[in-house]
């Protein structure tokens, strides 16, 4: 599809049970696309799946940088809620908004900073403008939005550009980036992937803090890890978020909670390791699902890698200090 002198071509979908990826390529005419002046980023990035049980429930979308052929290559990340099924569905991919970031960013904004007045306003994002220097509430409306979702926090004049994650200390960020475009592309095709989805076949009972759970479900896809815990324990949480009651007397360290902070580490056959506590290839992001309505009431979770991972070379999953052997 192109608009304004950009191309936006959807290339392919990698996906399992709870990710999609779908790659696409941006070109434009006329040069519009700089190498080595900064990463380019997309204002808005929907993807809504038509017919979907369940639907997205998330997702993420990269900056990028012109290769040496003046192509961006972008990916989108999409979470898919546990039960939805969306292999072979129609989706649209919504963009807007184009803009670049210079290369030199946080020099650019240290800049700003600097030259920026310290008595200017700034809203905290929840109706109420403060004083960037004081912290101080004062009087008067919260600035109209322009595309860029922002967020301020108040009291201390930091701004946060939700499409970056880059604190901007009061600076917008309309004051550094430079907008491409303010088209909108709308693209629509099919998600004809493979499921990449591996189902281990393990079933076991397993100790944790010295309570016992039932695994169940182990899945691992080149995409991320997925298993499912049931057994009394989870009964009794699930009793306990019925009735409205905390898990223990102090609210803390519930069932729910002693899984998320768990480390998982996937060892591979050469040695190497994917640590959810420590490393940036199997990223301590998940998807909890407690399914609080059934007979026997169990926790998924899922645990999405950094990069694309080889399930035939793994050569065991550590849940705590559970070892489950692959070879």
């Amino acid at each position: 599809m192109t608009e304004d002198g950009i191309t936006v071509t959807a290339k392919e979908a990698i996906g399992d049970r709870n990710n999609v990826y779908v790659l696409f390529d941006v070109t434009a005419e006329n040069g519009k696309f700089e190498k080595g002046n900064g990463l380019y980023y997309f204002g808005k990035s929907d993807l809504d799946i038509d017919g979907a049980n369940g639907g997205a429930i998330g997702g993420s979308l990269t900056g990028s940088e012109p290769d040496e052929n003046g192509v961006m290559h972008f990916v989108k990340a999409v979470n898919i809620a546990s039960g939805a099924r969306i292999q072979g569905k129609t989706v649209t991919l919504k963009l807007g908004k184009l803009y670049r970031e210079p290369a030199n960013l946080d020099e650019t904004i240290a800049s700003a900073t600097a030259e920026k007045d310290t008595s200017e306003n700034v809203a905290d994002g929840n109706g109420v403008t403060r004083n960037a220097a004081t912290g101080n509430e004062i009087t008067g409306s919260v600035a109209a939005g322009n595309g860029i979702i922002k967020s301020v926090t108040a009291g201390n004049g930091t701004m946060d550009d939700a499409n970056t994650g880059n604190a901007e200390s009061g600076i917008a960020p309309e004051s550094y980036y430079t907008t491409i475009s303010d088209a909108e592309w709308d693209l629509s095709f099919k998600l004809d992937y493979k499921d990449s989805t591996v189902n281990l076949g393990i079933e076991k009972d397993i100790v944790v803090d010295g309570d016992s759970y039932r695994l169940s479900d182990v899945l691992i896809s080149p995409l991320g890890l997925s298993f499912r815990i049931g057994g009394e324990k989870i009964a009794e949480f699930r009793e306990k978020a019925n009735q409205g009651l905390p898990a223990n007397p102090d609210g803390n360290n519930d069932v729910e909670t002693k899984f998320i902070r768990l480390p998982i580490i996937i060892t591979m056959e050469d040695g190497s390791k994917l640590d959810s506590s420590a490393d940036e290839n199997l990223l301590n992001e998940i998807v909890v699902s407690l399914d609080i309505d059934k007979p026997n009431p169990s926790l998924e979770m899922y645990y999405k890698h950094n990069s694309i991972l080889d399930p035939s070379r793994i050569q065991s999953i550590a849940i705590g200090d559970n070892v489950l052997k692959i070879k």
